[in-house]
């Protein structure tokens, strides 16, 4: 179904998937050298934290700084959503460097 929609627009399935990898690529990119500067987020409660929580799991290359800044949240953040989602983040993490 996908790939018929894409035909009409004279676009492959392959080409829209290669264009979002890479959209995706760079906002990865971008967003890493800045990851630190969201930790503070995690204490939101407008539902930031959240969002920041979730996104932390994936950044496997900052594992060595994201889960003890992951575990200093879990012991500070008493929102059990959150803490949830932190901790499916630090298990992706943990997961992906071994």
């Amino acid at each position: 179904m996908m790939r018929e929609r894409l035909e009409k627009t004279g676009r492959s399935l392959e080409e829209s998937l290669a264009e979002e990898r890479e959209v995706m690529q760079a906002i990865h990119r971008d967003v890493s050298p800045q990851l630190q500067n969201l930790l503070p987020y995690l204490n939101d409660g407008e539902g930031l934290a959240t969002l920041v929580a979730e996104l932390l799991g994936n950044f496997p290359e900052h594992a060595s700084w994201l889960v003890p800044a992951i575990d200093a949240s879990l012991a500070d953040v008493s929102d059990e959503d959150v803490r949830q989602v932190l901790a499916g983040s630090k298990a992706r993490l943990t997961k992906r460097s071994e």
